[in-house]
């Protein structure tokens, strides 16, 4: 289904309480009050709260900016959780225990994101809206940044092998189809942005980007490198729309 709705994208980067230099992200989707107003925001909201900000979108990770060493890469993670510490792990098995970023298929990259999760309203799955969350972090980061994720399903229930095995097959596409690759056989998923040229989603489309991200200036990502090197918690405005589809 395509994409015929314009929600607001918040991303904040907090200083990680537990090692220096390391930035816990949590991102997030929403619609507000004044969304309400669109016919088909209210349709598919009918019966909620239309007073006040409503989430339809969640995203969290780790960001380790300016890292070359694959081995203060994985104390950060493995210090952070489990799920950011297998992303580390399975990089370190595809470059080596002496690799680093910016060789191999790091290449041009010298800082990492790796998300743990993302999870959609189910009332506003197959609008695009994931790709969307995704391009705006692409974007926001910049093309020397690697970002990994894993085809881990989130369950309401407990799931039986056969949902398992379907579910998995569904997230691993959708890495794919954004323009991930797997590690090799890790069930981690990449993309480098100085390396793999994303599709022309919404994004794009709405800024007249090129075909290849790393050939075309980033204001943004300029404008939140300065804001980590002031140590800034919150990058966004007041934490709110940067991107919020409005160009």
């Amino acid at each position: 289904m395509m994409n015929d709705l314009y929600p607001h994208f918040r991303f904040t980067f907090s200083p990680d309480p537990q090692i220096t230099g390391v930035f816990v992200l949590e991102a997030e989707i929403v619609f507000y009050p004044e969304d309400f107003e669109d016919d088909d925001v209210a349709k598919i909201l009918e019966g909620e709260d239309a007073g006040k900000d409503f989430q339809v979108g969640t995203l969290s990770g780790l960001y380790v900016p300016s890292t070359h060493s694959l081995g203060d890469l994985f104390y950060a993670a493995d210090a952070h959780s489990s799920e950011a510490a297998s992303h580390a792990q399975a990089l370190t098995q595809v470059l080596g225990d002496d690799g680093h970023l910016g060789c191999g298929l790091a290449e041009g990259c010298h800082s990492w994101i790796g998300v743990e999760m993302m999870k959609i309203d189910p009332r506003f799955r197959g609008r695009g809206l994931s790709y969307q969350f995704l391009d705006q972090l692409c974007t926001l980061t910049g093309h020397t940044t690697m970002i990994t994720a894993s085809a881990d399903p989130i369950y309401e229930e407990e799931p039986t092998e056969a949902d398992i095995a379907v579910a998995t097959a569904k997230l691993k596409l959708h890495w794919l189809r954004f323009g991930f690759r797997e590690l090799e056989d890790t069930g981690v998923y990449y993309i480098n942005n100085a390396l793999v040229p994303r599709p022309k989603t919404w994004l794009w489309e709405k800024q007249g980007y090129g075909d290849n991200a790393a050939d075309e200036p980033n204001e943004a990502a300029d404008e939140f490198d300065e804001g980590l090197s002031e140590g800034h918690a919150h990058l966004m405005p007041d934490g709110a729309d940067f991107f919020n589809g409005d160009f």
